[in-house]
């Protein structure tokens, strides 16, 4: 074998080399997909317990705020009805705005409890969008890496076809100094395309 067998032996090993290891980073960018879309799935999963754990909070203490509330606005009928007088005029008014603040404090905290479970809720979402592009760049980098491998050992494979003569009249030309270029043809006839 002659000096520039070895050195085109040497450049497609290398070209190859340089394609498996493509494959590697492909196949291991897979796995970091994979692996960001599960732990992406895990806290959503978690943030939607959350979620629910708000959810629930906020009916508890709204149930018992209206307890309370209940408890309050029968004391307030007790007393009024302690004292002889009637449920008219600025008593009942007093009692009305009275069951009425407290029923805005019971609603506000459950709207507050249930926008803290939306908040969460959404925020699930999103972590489980992050886990699927990640899953999906993953796959993208490993189809990228064997379209570069592929790409890598190809041009080793011609450009030790070109260095060493062989390939079946892809590689060189057996005429010296033609480097892979097809002999030109005496023949200069017409053409369909007007003489060409």
């Amino acid at each position: 074998m002659a000096w520039d067998e070895y050195g085109a032996s040497m450049e497609f090993g290398g070209a190859l080399f340089q394609g498996i290891s493509q494959i590697g980073a492909g196949n291991v960018a897979k796995i970091q997909g994979d692996f960001s879309s599960f732990m992406a799935q895990i806290n959503a999963a978690k943030l939607e317990r959350q979620a629910e754990s708000a959810r629930e909070a906020a009916r508890f203490e709204a149930s018992r705020i209206g307890r309370r509330n209940r408890a309050i606005l029968g004391r307030k009928k007790a007393k009024i009805g302690k004292s002889g007088l009637e449920r008219s005029g600025s008593k009942l008014l007093s009692l009305a705005d009275d069951a009425y603040e407290l029923a805005i404090d019971r609603a506000l905290t459950l709207r507050s409890g249930l926008y803290e479970a939306h908040r969460l809720k959404g925020m699930a979402t999103g972590q489980r969008i992050q886990g699927m592009m990640a899953k999906s760049a993953g796959k993208a980098a490993q189809r990228s890496s064997y379209m570069m491998a592929g790409a890598s050992i190809l041009g080793g494979a011609g450009r030790y076809a070109l260095h060493t003569g062989s390939g079946g009249g892809v590689g060189q030309s057996q005429i010296p100094g033609s480097f892979g270029r097809a002999p030109q043809s005496s023949f200069r006839g017409t053409s369909s395309f007007g003489g060409l």
